[in-house]
């Protein structure tokens, strides 16, 4: 298996499934729409909630980094890593507005407990070469059908890095 793909443990989903749950209940911004103005009803926010933790909690075990579960609007993991969770192939990167343009954001698959990481870009680039939308005054940015991530190899080393200058390792 790919070290880019993991598979979450029984005890890791429950801790992605309470995580959700309180996520959603917990929410500061509990707006029941997405991003193009549709109305999400409450459990299906709360699996959006899961589906995310699930995402997140496997970009932390891949880069062996921490997960910022519940500090709302802080970087996912590492302290500066954004991560996205889909639960189709098709589906885009999206950067919203309040995501800082150095930030690097993830892109993950999320079958059932299998997590795959798509890729990464810079929410700079995303906003420089994806498409736009403001859907109901959200706006945010997305990746077009042919947008080519930046490899998860590269991010790894960067994490690296980071924690060296971070750790004040040589």
């Amino acid at each position: 298996m790919s070290k880019w793909i993991c598979s979450l443990s029984d005890h890791e989903m429950m801790v992605c499934d309470y995580l959700g749950k309180l996520r959603c209940k917990t929410a500061k911004d509990d707006d029941s729409t997405d991003d193009t103005g549709i109305h999400k009803s409450y459990s299906e926010r709360e699996k959006q909630n899961i589906i995310a933790c699930m995402g997140e909690l496997a970009v932390s075990k891949m880069l062996n980094a921490n997960w910022s579960a519940m500090h709302w609007m802080k970087p996912d993991v590492g302290g500066y890593i954004e991560v996205r969770s889909v639960t189709e192939d098709w589906h885009n990167l999206i950067a919203r507005q309040p995501d800082k343009d150095s930030s690097p954001m993830v892109l993950v698959l999320v079958e059932n407990n299998i997590c795959m990481a798509k890729g990464w870009d810079f929410v700079s680039n995303l906003r420089e070469k994806g498409i736009y939308s403001d859907g109901k005054g959200l706006p945010y940015w997305r990746t077009t059908k042919d947008h080519e991530f930046r490899d998860m190899n590269e991010l790894l080393k960067r994490h690296l890095n980071y924690q060296k200058r971070l750790n004040n390792f040589d």
